[in-house]
């Protein structure tokens, strides 16, 4: 259901470094957001000042990855890279319902993904094999409904590119 009234600030950050060559790269990017209800009046007036549930407010990405050239001669290439992602608790329902024990809340979560990719020439372009490990370390992740992701899992994937 829509409120009558919502108010949204947040802040978001990123930064990149990449070293000389391309060997090492390191992303990171943070995101606060505070969706609140403001309507004072209407089937949600008595949670005017919560914030809208169901709404993760703070959230954080992270990358490493390390990459070589020519590995096994002129314009092969390899990349090891790993994905951190973070998400804060949040409340399923309005902030000022019920006793803090008793409230559904999806919990913190933080996943780790691995990826290898390999990357040669061929037919006038490239061809790419990775191979990806997503949730390595299985932990419990949800999704904005708090029904549970999927745990870890291994992908393949090949792509030629011209």
């Amino acid at each position: 259901q829509n409120v009558f009234g919502a108010r949204s600030t947040g802040v978001e950050t990123a930064a990149r470094w990449v070293s000389p060559s391309d060997w090492v790269t390191l992303d990171g990017n943070m995101t606060w957001m505070s969706y609140r209800n403001v309507a004072e009046d209407g089937p949600f007036g008595n949670f005017a000042g919560d914030r809208n549930p169901n709404t993760p407010y703070l959230q954080a990405n992270g990358t490493l990855g390390l990459a070589t050239r020519d590995v096994a001669g002129s314009g092969y290439r390899m990349s090891l890279d790993s994905y951190l992602r973070y998400v804060h608790p949040f409340f399923l329902t309005w902030e000022c319902l019920g006793l803090d024990e008793f409230k559904r809340e999806i919990p913190a979560q933080l996943s780790l993904t691995q990826a290898i990719t390999y990357a040669t020439p061929a037919a006038g372009g490239e061809l790419s094999m990775s191979l990806e490990v997503a949730n390595l370390t299985d932990a419990k992740l949800y999704d904005f409904f708090g029904v549970q992701r999927p745990g870890r899992g291994v992908y393949g994937k090949v792509g030629l590119r011209w």
